[in-house]
């Protein structure tokens, strides 16, 4: 008898160990929490387009250590999309690619983001 209580009681440890975690509920409260804005969904967006232009495009000319200087020129927002509108017509120049605002914009937000941390309008 008792080794059969001991067999039984392993088996539902056995089991309760397998068994799936208990699911959190979301209250309304942390859903509407968790909520992204249309404007943030936005500039999430921005961001990542300009992430993706840059890997194709900028990285063929630097790498990522021209935005880790110490001695750099850029000091804000706005300086910064003025140095990506140079980089544009470089682009434009040598590899034949026309950037247009939208895509100075994106770049622009994706280097903020990631690099400068400026604050923006």
């Amino acid at each position: 008898m008792k080794m059969i209580v001991i067999i039984l009681g392993s088996l539902l440890l056995i089991t309760h160990s397998f068994a799936e975690p208990p699911v959190p509920q979301v209250t309304p409260e942390i859903q509407k929490k968790q909520e992204i804005t249309p404007e943030q969904q936005k500039r999430i967006d921005l961001i990542a387009q300009g992430e993706e232009l840059h890997g194709k495009h900028c990285v063929r000319c630097h790498g990522d250590w021209v935005y880790k200087r110490a001695n750099s020129r850029i000091k804000d927002y706005a300086a910064l999309t003025v140095h990506v509108q140079r980089c544009a017509t470089n682009l434009r120049k040598f590899l034949r690619k026309k950037w247009e605002n939208p895509e100075i914009s994106a770049v622009s937000a994706y280097l903020n983001h990631q690099y400068y941390l400026f604050e923006t309008q």
